[in-house]
């Protein structure tokens, strides 16, 4: 008696399954890192250095903003 009872339930324990599946795998895949730092390019921050980013433009920088 106890398994014909629970037989009408039985799909919406199967959809409940599979849901819980999706939410596990999509919250697996958004906290993996290994896809950002696959398509984030490497910089050479020697090679591709530009003058706001220069030493010497941060140290004028620094001197605007005592003097303000």
């Amino acid at each position: 008696m106890g398994l014909l009872s629970g037989l009408p339930l039985a799909p919406l324990r199967g959809v409940g399954w599979v849901l819980e599946q999706v939410v596990r795998e999509a919250n697996r895949q958004y906290a993996d890192p290994a896809p950002i730092h696959r398509e984030t390019p490497t910089w050479n921050w020697s090679a591709s250095r530009c003058a706001p980013c220069s030493p010497r433009s941060k140290a004028l920088s620094k001197e605007s903003r005592k003097e303000s």
